[in-house]
């Protein structure tokens, strides 16, 4: 993306059509994920920034597998796999068959919405319900402001 856009900020419509063109043909993004990149783009005068958290959350649902999920700063604690097996005693991973298992009990858990629309497009649902918009700007200018700012 960054060497086909050369920038450090596009605009939305231009990162939707490179995204758009890279995704396998039986691949669609969702609708509510086009808005939230125009979301992104007021929020910033019209233009998205490439190294901000909010972007890297949208190439998360575009790419769920691809791109880690940017948590923001300070709200999680990482630990390796043993570390987490030594706090737990639980396992890190599930199995196939847990994850199958937890994936339908979702499925069934989850009543229609009222007013639903049929043709509603359910990872809609998961953006709107998984989008946290709290913006972490990486570039070297929102940085030196920041310095300059809190230097007595």
């Amino acid at each position: 993306l960054e060497t086909q856009i050369r920038a450090p900020s596009a605009a939305s419509s231009q990162i939707l059509w490179i995204v758009s063109a890279s995704l396998p043909e039986n691949r669609t993004l969702p609708r509510k994920l086009a808005a939230k990149l125009e979301d992104i783009a007021q929020l910033h005068g019209g233009a998205v920034p490439l190294h901000g958290r909010l972007f890297a959350q949208w190439m998360h649902f575009a790419y769920p597998r691809e791109c880690p999920y940017p948590h923001v700063s300070g709200t999680t604690r990482p630990v390796t796999d043993s570390e987490f097996h030594s706090e737990t005693r639980n396992s890190p991973r599930f199995s196939r068959s847990e994850m199958k298992n937890y994936i339908e009990s979702m499925a069934a858990a989850q009543p229609p919405k009222p007013g639903a629309d049929a043709k509603e497009d359910p990872r809609d649902t998961c953006i709107s319900d998984m989008w946290e918009h709290k913006e972490e700007l990486v570039d070297w200018a929102s940085w030196n402001v920041t310095l300059v700012g809190a230097r007595p």
